[in-house]
């Protein structure tokens, strides 16, 4: 089941999913990609999601490319 939402404020671009910012789709699977961005965070020590990344027109573009984040320094590989 997904959810459709219209927003009328900002949005937490850099936690959100691919297709939550293409076609604004929120589901169990879009929960997972924040949640995981959230590990992120916490094994890089609370460092910005994306670091050095300018939220722009070629963040979703980079994505869909098939760009992720670099592991962290102080998470286990199998993490």
């Amino acid at each position: 089941m997904s959810v459709y939402v219209l927003f009328q404020g900002p949005l937490p671009i850099k936690w959100m999913a691919l297709e939550s910012l293409e076609y604004k789709v929120f589901n169990v699977r879009t929960d997972i990609w924040a949640y995981g961005v959230t590990v992120w965070e916490l094994f890089s020590l609370a460092a910005t999601p994306y670091p050095g990344w300018d939220i722009d027109d070629t963040f979703i573009d980079k994505l869909k490319e098939g760009y992720r984040m670099e592991l962290p320094k102080h998470c286990p590989e199998r993490m």
